[in-house]
């Protein structure tokens, strides 16, 4: 996992973004005063999503959204 929480938070408060968009296979977006940048650098990978999830879910959330993949 390239990104961890921290950093995509800590870009959040620089950009002063509304919002968080993450794909996998796209960059992240920030969302600022309803328009849409994206970030320089990496691309998400698959599983960086569920990564960054496991570190702020509880079990039973992350199940959730496991189910709701299928």
């Amino acid at each position: 996992m390239i990104y961890t929480l921290s950093a995509l938070l800590e870009i959040m408060l620089v950009e002063r973004a509304d919002g968080l968009h993450l794909h996998p296979g796209e960059k992240p977006v920030v969302e600022v005063a309803r328009s849409l940048f994206q970030v320089s650098g990496p691309r998400i990978e698959p599983g960086d999503i569920e990564a960054l999830l496991r570190q702020i879910a509880s079990k039973e959330e992350f199940r959730e959204f496991q189910a709701s993949q299928m």
